[in-house]
This record gives structure tokens, sequence and C-alpha cells, in this order.
């Protein structure tokens, strides 16, 4: 039977951490926004160095270039974005995607998990629940997690980390607003990728 804890002094959390579904979002979220920050760094750097990006175009290499730019997005998300999801929810015990939805991390005591043990969790998250990104692989570990996180009330990088999930009801807009943010986002991609084989056809 889920119970309730205080948070702060402020706000009662359930402390029943069975919400799938809204973890995953939340996960989507976070990592779609990340995504979109390291993209924007990505092209920054790409397009500082203009000329090298010149001579490999007219080189023939375009297709080659813009593989590398999709496998540099995914090496930053598996390399960074945990880091940065650990160090968010060591400073105030959320992420923006868990925040939106209602989602805490804290430890057995109540209070923000520290670095370490939130890094654990992060990588720990990453690997075991999203596959590393890995073609077809995250099918597999997020049906894996679900049915742990269903059976045992936690996933076992909470275990490991000695993570607590706290959660909250939210209101429908929140989940408006996120699927409203996601919508953008891959639409962004896909008008900045357009763009993109655009500029590239015609410096040739």
């Amino acid at each position: 039977m889920a119970t309730t804890t205080q948070i702060s002094g402020v706000e009662a959390w359930n402390a029943a951490p069975e919400r799938p579904w809204s973890r995953l979002f939340a996960k989507i979220f976070d990592i779609a926004f990340f995504m979109s920050v390291s993209k924007a760094f990505f092209y920054a750097l790409f397009y500082v160095l203009s000329a090298e990006q010149a001579l490999r175009v007219h080189s023939g290499t375009l297709a080659m270039d813009l593989s590398y730019e999709g496998a540099g997005y995914i090496i930053a998300a598996a390399i960074f974005w945990p880091m940065v999801e650990a160090v968010s929810a060591t400073l105030f015990g959320t992420t923006p995607g868990k925040a939106m939805l209602g989602i805490r991390l804290i430890d057995m005591r109540g209070r923000n998990l520290r670095l370490w043990p939130s890094i654990k969790r992060s990588y720990g998250a990453f690997v075991l629940g999203l596959g590393l990104l890995l073609p077809l692989v995250p099918l597999a570990t997020a049906s894996w997690s679900y049915r742990r996180l269903k059976r045992t009330g936690e996933n076992y990088w909470d275990r490991y980390a000695g993570a607590c999930v706290r959660s909250r009801p939210v209101p429908r807009w929140r989940w408006a607003m996120l699927f409203l943010f996601l919508f953008f986002i891959s639409l962004r991609l896909q008008v900045t990728q357009e763009a993109d084989l655009l500029v590239h056809c015609c410096t040739w």
C-alpha cells in the first residue's frame, strides 16, 4: 500500500515508485533535451571549422560526415548524459523531465543522493535500461526493466545505488507540454537535417 513522506518539509510524495511510463517518458524528455543542446554544440563546432567541412564535402565524403555526426550524438549521450543526470539528481533531487512528471530521487534517509551513488545509478540505467542506445537492444532492456519494476517496485540500478524513487500525481497539462516538446524536437531535427542536405548540395 502506498505511503507518503515529507520531502523538504513541504510536499507530500507518494512512496510507491511503480510508474514505469512516467519514468520512461521523463528519461526520453531528458535525453531529447540533452541531445538538442549537444547537437547545437556540435553544429557550432562544425561550422567554426567550415573550411575543413567544405573540403570534406567536395571530396565526396558527405554521407560519411553525416553518419559521423549521428554517431557523435550517440557517443555524447552515452558518455556525458548520465553524468549530467547524476549531477542534476545530486543538486536538485530530480531532472527536468522527472520534475515535469512529478518524480524525485532520494536516498534511504530522504536526502538527495550523493554524487557517486547518483553516478552509479545513472550509468546503470543507461546500460541496463536503455541498452546504450544500440539498435534494437533498448527494446529488450526496456522490457526487462518494465517487468522487474512491476514485480519488485524498483529497478536494479535504484537498488544498486541505494536510491528511492518518489512520485506524485501531476496535472494533464504537464503531459501535454512534454509531448509538445518532444514533437517540437523531432520536427526541429528533421528540418535541421533537411537544411544540412540542402546546404551541402549547394556547395557542390
